[in-house]
């Protein structure tokens, strides 16, 4: 007898789900259960479109107009003071981004240098090796010095 009543219980929700499934029961299922509301989205709260950059976004630390016209008012050619003021950090920023860009580029040629003449000169080293009877020593050396090789140029391929 329970199990007939399982069955029953088990027939009536597939068809109450199948019923709100094609919309028949939707009238029926919002009144059993309140509405519930979306979580709230925090893109929702971001505006859609960016504002416009001001002045004080293109040069760090200068003022907006209205700010510079004040300036103006208190201090004659005080703006255009602060404007050139702004120039000159913004081209100090600049060849200051110059400098670490060429030390970079030296100190990568330094290293492809050091890496060549230590790869030529261990090479040279293990030729020598095989040379004078030392076939195992010469040919260790030499294929770590291949390895290493292809090594550093398939890991420069990847970090490129």
């Amino acid at each position: 007898m329970a199990s007939s009543k399982t069955q029953s219980t088990t027939k009536t929700r597939s068809k109450s789900v199948t019923a709100e499934r094609s919309g028949a029961g939707r009238a029926a299922s919002a009144e059993a259960t309140p509405p519930v509301a979306p979580p709230p989205s925090s893109t929702s709260a971001m505006p859609a479109t960016s504002p416009a950059p001001s002045a004080s976004s293109i040069f760090e630390g200068l003022p907006s107009p209205e700010e510079l016209a004040k300036y103006e008012k208190i201090v004659p050619g005080g703006a255009e003071r602060l404007i050139e003021l702004a120039e000159q950090r913004a081209a100090h920023r600049e060849a200051t981004e110059r400098r670490a860009l060429e030390s970079e580029i030296k100190s990568g040629q330094v290293r492809t240098i050091i890496g060549f003449v230590l790869a030529l000169s261990i090479g040279i080293l293990g030729g020598m090796l095989l040379l004078q009877g030392s076939e195992l020593a010469g040919l260790i050396l030499i294929l770590i010095d291949a390895a290493a090789l292809v090594g550093i140029t398939l890991y420069g391929r990847r970090e490129a």
